[in-house]
């Protein structure tokens, strides 16, 4: 398979997200700090811009800034893999770098899984060595992927997305003394609320408060809780009671899924998610040769009984010359000469006065743009992606907590939105393909808007280069 970067005729390819230098990506796997450098592995079908036969692509990076894309880690073939390294986790281990994926095995319409090993001593070339679970557990279908490994003081666990004989989606608990024979502890999501399928599964601990990510799959409808029929959602339980709470949606836009974790070399907790979903058509970038990223890298923490997700403060790095502008009151349409582009970080605090409703749209221009909407009387944000350019749009809600102020903070980067809010507790991640020149920012005010504060910077693009199948780490 050829490293060579294709050329980028189109205007939509991000200059701080990861994206694939062909072909289509999707989830992200196997996210780990190892030998000094932050690993990230990824969903990655380089040979075409459609779900196919899908490889381990690979990016490592010292400071989450500038970036290798190595050769591929994995790659389908072997009779437990035949038609597809399918996602998984990785960790460290007496030196050397693990990874656990699903090997995907399609005979005719008949589908068998299985939970493969592959290990490596120099973190870019590894060795399969097969499964280490073959089959599934008794009253479950051949439907269950995407491992989360971790090592405790009694072993191996492992947690699985999964499907029940019943068609009902869970999250099964394995245990293993040896990375062999493993027994089943039990579900992790009781219930048949969860869709017919559970995908991407991710166990951590922020203070005292265990938190489970998963991603349910259904169909969007009246009795369809999430925003989208492939969700990403999280619950939480102490760290030492066995119940998990009501499950809340991990990111209410329209393209974000399978998000994994990776814990930071200070025992932070790093996210990523794909900035997609599975039922999407194809993206206006496959007419460049390649479709869908990763997300920024989001710092997670625990507050008051709820997540909250921040762009990762290496980001800083990127920043230009910036804008900061306090108490502007806002009557009808605002706009600032310097607040413009199409790979920006903007803040915004802002207060309605009288609970009117405010509009800010983003890459606004002539034929096409995004707009953000919030409603202070509902508590609920609006993002509206149905005029923001060439791809098929939408309308996606939030609820925000009840009041008259609002903090915000967006990243844009040419066909990425990103939207924290509330603190970074109410998240939307949206893909969008506007015109080139559509690089407009502006406010709508309904009623009394004033800004408190805002602050504006442009954001120049990360590093990025191509290894040779024979570079080590210490280039």
């Amino acid at each position: 398979m050829s490293n060579k970067h294709p050329v980028i005729t189109g205007n939509w390819r991000p200059t701080f997200h990861l994206s694939p230098p062909q072909g289509l990506l999707n989830d992200p796997n196997g996210l780990v700090h190892f030998d000094g450098r932050y690993h990230v592995f990824f969903q990655w079908n380089p040979f075409a811009c459609a779900h196919g036969p899908k490889a381990w692509g690979h990016a490592s990076s010292p400071d989450l800034l500038g970036w290798t894309i190595h050769p591929p880690a994995l790659q389908p073939g072997d009779w437990y893999d035949s038609h597809g390294c399918y996602s998984g986790s990785a960790w460290v281990m007496d030196g050397r770098l693990w990874l656990i994926y699903t090997g995907n095995v399609r005979d005719g319409e008949v589908r068998h899984s299985y939970q493969c090993l592959a290990v490596s001593d120099d973190g870019i070339h590894f060795t399969k060595l097969g499964p280490t679970l073959d089959r599934p557990a008794q009253g479950y279908t051949s439907h269950f992927r995407d491992p989360r490994l971790w090592r405790d003081r009694d072993g191996f666990h492992l947690v699985l997305g999964a499907q029940r004989n019943n068609g009902t989606g869970t999250v099964l608990h394995f245990h293993s003394p040896m990375l062999e024979h493993w027994t089943l502890r039990g579900e992790l999501l009781p219930g048949s609320d969860n869709g017919y399928m559970c995908e991407c599964p991710d166990l951590l601990t922020l203070q005292d408060r265990q938190l489970l990510l998963f991603c349910p799959q259904g169909q969007t409808g009246t009795d369809w809780p999430w925003p989208n029929a492939n969700a990403s959602c999280y619950t939480s339980r102490l760290a030492d009671s066995h119940g998990f709470a009501h499950p809340q949606a991990l990111d209410y836009g329209p393209d974000f899924y399978a998000p994994q974790t990776l814990h930071g070399p200070h025992g932070e907790h790093i996210l990523w998610g794909w900035m997609g979903r599975p039922e999407q058509p194809d993206t206006p970038s496959v007419a460049d040769g390649w479709s869908h990223c990763l997300s920024v890298p989001r710092l997670l923490s625990w507050h008051d009984g709820q997540l909250s997700q921040q762009p990762h403060p290496a980001l800083h790095a990127l920043r230009g010359e910036g804008v900061l502008l306090t108490d502007q009151a806002i009557n009808g349409d605002w706009q600032h000469a310097a607040v413009h582009g199409e790979c920006a970080e903007l803040k915004l605090h802002l207060h309605s006065k009288d609970g009117s409703a405010c509009h800010l749209l983003l890459r606004q221009g002539q034929h096409c743009h995004t707009r953000l909407s919030w409603h202070p009387a509902l508590a609920e944000l609006r993002l509206d992606t149905r005029h923001s350019g060439s791809a098929e749009g939408r309308i996606s809600r939030a609820p925000l907590p009840t009041g008259n102020r609002l903090q915000l903070h967006l990243l844009l980067d040419r066909s990425t939105l990103e939207i924290f809010a509330a603190d970074g507790t109410v998240v939307m991640s949206a893909c969008i393909f506007p015109d080139a020149d559509a690089q407009g920012i502006s406010l709508q005010a309904e009623g009394d808007i004033h800004i408190e504060q805002l602050a504006f910077w442009p954001l120049g693009a990360m590093p990025v280069r191509m290894a040779t199948s024979k570079e080590s780490l210490t280039i």
